[in-house]
């Protein structure tokens, strides 16, 4: 009786974008700004979600908010992104302490984590 009960209680779920391309690997970090979904994670590639060719995007992603296709951005880090950011146009990804960053061209330091700032 107590396990007829449990199948019949309702379920939760959610809408997905359709045209939104996905990983390769777990998503960590996702960030929007101005039309635009930055991912971070530890994968190393996007592509369409029925299947196709995969674009090589190694742990971080843009994809085009509308359309859900990768953007031409491709900061290509070498290690899994657990945190992004966008403030003021300026794009801050972080990996795991004990992980090489990103090469970056301006790097930085917040809390324990190693960051790397593409700025646009």
């Amino acid at each position: 009786m107590l396990l007829l009960l449990l199948a019949s209680r309702p379920g939760f779920g959610q809408i997905l974008d359709q045209n939104l391309w996905v990983t390769n690997g777990p998503v960590l970090a996702v960030a929007y700004d101005a039309g635009t979904v930055y991912l971070g994670g530890d994968f190393t590639q996007v592509g369409p979600p029925g299947g196709g060719a995969m674009v090589t995007r190694n742990h971080l992603a843009a994809l085009d908010a509308a359309t859900g296709t990768p953007t031409p951005w491709n900061p290509d880090a070498d290690s899994a992104v657990t945190a992004v950011a966008v403030r003021e146009g300026i794009r801050e990804a972080c990996a795991a302490p004990d992980s090489p960053t990103p090469e970056p061209e301006t790097s930085a330091s917040v809390g324990s984590q190693a960051c790397c700032i593409d700025a646009r």
